[in-house]
């Protein structure tokens, strides 16, 4: 049934019965509704989409609203993108994923040219101080994350299918016309957005909704968008962890920075380029960033275990499936309207009938469900295996969700190397310091990503996941501690300016973590080109 109401606890599926007539009209439609199948078609006069930024509005809210918002669609010639979920997933959960998803990589690309602006005002003098720029950088990120979609909408909106807007509940002819052309909107929609949790595959709608959009073309793989709805929230989760950490960071460095132009005593004087003065250098730049390691960090390395755990799942479900055994709710409330007593369609008889249509030829009478099954397992399994991987975030919305605290401080090595008179470094011996930080920001979520798994697959009764996390963690801190300090020895020994030693210890820096990011993303992008997704 579309909308699916809230669910009720699963029951064993009653046997597919006859649903009930549905009042034919006459229509312009090249094609009359089937009242027994899902129609492969719709007509021009149901076909309709709601903006993005109306389902992402008010954290959400049209996923739980009850009131009929029919009226904020609109016709439309084709769906940009079909949103594809189960209703019992928390609305703030696939808000975040979708945020993610459609508006992370603007919003880099907003505070990259904040970023560009603010440093030119830096370097001519019109902007004295780095603080308003960092701000003016993470501000311009947040406002286009959280906006994008009302700003596109000055020029192109993206039109969406969510079946509580664009299917009409206030007249019951129109909403069994709407929920029998289900078929017909995703032949119409350009994108299938699978909004991924583990119950996904339980529901009848969602695994007939991915594989009614692969079945006609494999080639439309490429056109799915497999959104874990928990991926989101942790990519957020982790930019949290990453700005704190930054900003730590960086302000314990302005106050060292403010205290060799006022020429205080600093670690780093008292005994300038030996191994104590670095030594101090880093336990004090440990203790600063310690309320990013001991707040943010056990938060995002739990839920990124839970999330692996039910991904790690998600191959043995897709295995089992049997649509035989899929649960819908109209089945569960016996037919009936639960406020209304009114008789609904049965969404089993209706998605069963449309299987029976797909293979024809079949000679048994279940034979036409097996196949169905046998889909999924093959075509459908092999395609979530070669988008999914081994559950590692897609790349680009890994760097667009992370680039912006790293642009934000930008801006403060360049103030520093504008104002390279103040302090006895040149200007690139001010800039190379910057490239410290990707490497340390990205080697630390690849061993995040690595955290995840090993919770995920050794965890036990024997071997609790805290432990596993705590001893993964340390050794990954002592890791990430180990390559900044090659790099701090080598800077404090040869000199701060520009000189080959340290740029070869900064080279160092990010093929340490550029050959793991290859090797966790290349092969699985060479599979999906290979595989035409």
């Amino acid at each position: 049934m579309v909308p699916r109401p809230s669910e009720a606890a699963p029951v064993s599926p009653p046997p597919p019965t006859e649903a009930p007539e549905t009042p034919r009209k006459a229509h312009e439609a090249r094609k009359r509704v089937s009242v027994s199948s899902l129609a492969s078609s719709v007509d021009s006069e149901l076909l309709r989409a709601v903006p993005l930024n109306l389902v992402l509005a008010g954290c959400g809210k049209a996923w739980i609203n009850q009131a009929d918002e029919y009226h904020r669609s609109e016709r439309v010639n084709a769906i940009d993108a079909f949103l594809s979920h189960d209703w019992g997933t928390r609305r703030w959960l696939k808000t975040a994923t979708l945020l993610v998803y459609f508006n992370s990589v603007p919003a880099a690309v907003a505070s990259l040219l904040m970023c560009i602006l603010v440093c030119v005002l830096i370097i001519f003098r019109v902007l004295d101080g780095w603080l308003p720029g960092t701000l003016a950088i993470h501000g311009a990120y947040w406002f286009v994350f959280v906006y994008w979609q009302s700003i596109r909408g000055l020029y192109k909106k993206n039109m969406v299918f969510l079946d509580r807007t664009c299917i009409a509940q206030h007249d019951t002819d129109l909403k069994k016309q709407g929920i029998l052309s289900l078929g017909g909107f995703l032949s119409k929609s350009r994108k299938l957005v699978v909004l991924w949790s583990p119950r996904y595959f339980t529901r009848l709608w969602t695994a007939f909704e991915l594989s009614a959009f692969l079945r006609e073309d494999v080639g439309r793989a490429k056109d799915i968008l497999f959104a874990p709805a928990s991926m989101g929230p942790l990519l957020l989760y982790f930019s949290v962890f990453e700005t704190l950490l930054i900003t730590s960071f960086h302000l314990f460095l302005e106050r060292y920075v403010q205290s060799v132009l006022q020429e205080q005593t600093t670690y780093l004087q008292q005994d300038k380029g030996s191994l104590s003065g670095l030594g101090h250098l880093t336990v004090a730049m440990l203790v600063i960033c310690a309320p990013a390691f001991l707040v943010i960090a056990p938060l995002v390395l739990y839920l990124g275990t839970m999330q692996m755990k039910a991904l790690l799942q998600l191959r043995k479900q897709l295995d089992d499936f049997k649509i035989r055994h899929a649960q819908c709710s109209c089945c569960q409330m016996d037919h009936r309207h639960p406020d209304t007593g009114e008789e609904i369609l049965c969404d089993r008889m209706l998605v069963f009938q449309t299987l029976k249509r797909w293979y024809p030829n079949e000679t048994s009478s279940d034979a036409y469900l097996d196949r169905f099954d046998e889909m999924v397992h093959t075509k459908l399994g092999g395609f979530v295996g070669h988008v999914l991987g081994a559950g590692a975030p897609p790349l680009r919305h890994v760097v667009a969700i992370t680039v912006h605290p790293l642009l934000g401080f930008l801006c403060f090595y360049v103030y520093l190397t504008v104002n390279e008179h103040l302090f006895p470094w040149s200007a690139l011996g001010w800039m190379i310091g910057w490239f410290q930080a990707p490497p340390m920001v990205y080697l630390a979520f690849w061993e995040f990503l690595q955290l995840w798994r090993m919770g995920a697959r050794f965890s036990s009764a024997r071997c609790p996941l805290w432990l596993i996390l705590f001893l993964g963690a340390a050794t990954g801190i002592g890791f990430n501690v180990a390559v900044w300090l090659q790099y701090n020895l080598f800077k404090y020994t040869f000199g701060h300016d520009f000189n080959w030693p340290v740029v070869g210890s900064l080279i160092f820096m990010w093929v340490v973590f550029i050959i793991p990011y290859i090797w966790e993303y290349f092969p699985n992008i060479l599979k999906q080109r290979r595989n035409g997704i």
